[in-house]
């Protein structure tokens, strides 16, 4: 079986994402930089595919890379800054809220973000209603929010990785 890719295209930026494996996106100035960032990783999403034995509960590959550099100082990004460790994690749980409401709903409390997001998924997958709707006008299929939210996680976590070592 082939590897089904989607391309999402911008003026300055694209991004491919494997469709079948959530997380597994890469971004390029062109469709074909896309496509080859997202082959490039291939290895490193096989490790995070391969440490996924059961569908629930997944490995927090995010959780555990935070914690393998707690303490560390992150060397400087690509363009000669970058977030440390603690703002990259603040980062990812803002995102991850933001992407609850595109689903249509409100977070409880802080503590609840995990949960509060797969529940909005399921809800929106069945055809339900979420617990705690918003007004969004523009909701977010659930396959999207899945995509999105995998890649964003996996794209920190593999920053941190690479930024503390």
């Amino acid at each position: 079986m082939g590897l089904r890719v989607v391309l999402e295209v911008a003026p300055k930026r694209t991004f491919a994402s494997a469709l079948d494996w959530p997380g597994w996106s890469r971004a390029g100035r062109t469709s074909d930089e896309a496509l080859d960032a997202l082959l490039a990783y291939g290895p490193r999403y096989a490790e995070v595919a391969r440490r996924a034995k059961v569908a629930f509960p997944p490995p927090a590959t995010f959780d555990a890379a935070a914690a393998g550099a707690a303490g560390t100082t992150l060397r400087l990004g690509p363009r000669g800054g970058g977030r440390q460790v603690p703002k990259i994690i603040d980062h990812v749980r803002e995102a991850e809220s933001a992407y609850l409401a595109q689903l249509g709903s409100r977070l409880p409390n802080a503590s609840e973000l995990h949960d509060a997001f797969a529940d909005a998924v399921t809800a929106r997958a069945a055809g339900e209603p979420v617990a705690q709707p918003n007004q969004v006008r523009k909701l977010w299929s659930p396959r999207y929010a899945v995509r999105r939210a995998a890649w964003h996680v996996l794209d920190h976590a593999w920053e941190i990785e690479d930024r503390a070592s």
